[in-house]
């Protein structure tokens, strides 16, 4: 395997094979949350019934960015995971290579 110097071409295009894929992996995580919290809060609404409509639709919106966080940050670390795995660049791919057997022993 040959190490190759890294240029601003080679990280602007796995930046931007990063950014895209995030982008759109958070945008359509976020809307499927959004539609799924919404409807559980529109069925709990009816439900429940709470005295303060406004107290529960900040809440429930709090729910909903709690949620659309962590799921874009789960689904984004799968997205590089991906990409570090499989990817392959024009002419390189990036590779994890451990420095020392210290970590290699840690995994067995």
């Amino acid at each position: 395997m040959e190490e190759i110097e890294i240029t601003m071409k080679h990280a602007a295009t796995i930046w931007w094979a990063i950014f895209w894929r995030s982008i759109l992996m958070a945008f359509a995580t976020g809307i499927v949350a959004g539609i799924v919290i919404g409807i559980i809060g529109g069925i709990l609404r009816t439900i429940i019934k709470p005295e303060s409509t406004i107290a529960f639709m900040v809440g429930l919106n709090l729910v909903s960015i709690i949620a659309g966080l962590s799921l874009g940050i789960y689904v984004t670390i799968r997205v590089i995971k991906r990409i570090i795995a499989y990817k392959q660049f024009n002419g390189f791919r990036i590779a994890l290579i451990a420095t020392n057997n210290s970590y290699t022993n840690k995994i067995k």
